[in-house]
């Protein structure tokens, strides 16, 4: 489905125009998933119960998680074909060490300066988690907390924009014609 929307990435040619149209339309796919998960998490912080948050963050982090295939797809149009495996492990790797890793403690860092008093003791009892009123005082330092990871998040729309400009020379109507 992704592939039908995006104009036939896997039948892509190995022509440099090609690829270049077909990472064009990637990065525009990216632009506007992420900037809609965007909203939709903004949307959140505006909430005024439980249920529309959580409804407001699931749909953000699904529109923003729905561009992976597509990146894989990028990353594999970026090399050649006998390179591919070992690109995808790479961009992988990348991902954990840059991402996935040091993102929780750098927000639970954050996290800490802005709301010091919503934090669980070491001596508690997991299945009884309560705020104490300490951290009913903070919410506003952890509604910052979540403005400022949501705000980290226009560098990616910022990043992705510059790959659609850069490759806007190949999204025209004749390199996509050669991919149907």
């Amino acid at each position: 489905m992704l592939d039908r929307l995006l104009g036939h990435l896997s039948t892509a040619g190995d022509s440099p125009c090609q690829r270049t149209a077909a990472l064009h339309r990637i990065a525009l796919f990216a632009i506007a998933m992420t900037s809609a998960g965007l909203v939709c998490l903004c949307l959140g912080l505006l909430a005024n119960n439980a249920g529309a948050f959580l409804f407001a963050l699931g749909m953000g982090v699904a529109l923003m998680v729905s561009i992976n295939p597509a990146l894989n797809m990028a990353v594999m149009l970026c090399v050649d074909r006998q390179h591919r495996v070992v690109a995808i492990a790479t961009n992988i790797l990348c991902l954990h060490i840059f991402g996935d890793v040091p993102a929780p403690i750098i927000v639970g860092l954050l996290k800490d300066r802005l709301a010091p008093h919503c934090s669980q003791p070491a001596n508690s009892d997991d299945d009884n988690i309560a705020a104490t009123s300490g951290c009913r005082e903070e919410s506003s330092g952890l509604r910052n907390t979540m403005r400022i990871v949501e705000l980290w998040l226009l560098w990616v729309i910022i990043a992705f924009a510059v790959i659609a400009y850069l490759t806007r020379g190949g999204s025209h109507s004749s390199a996509g014609a050669d991919l149907k």
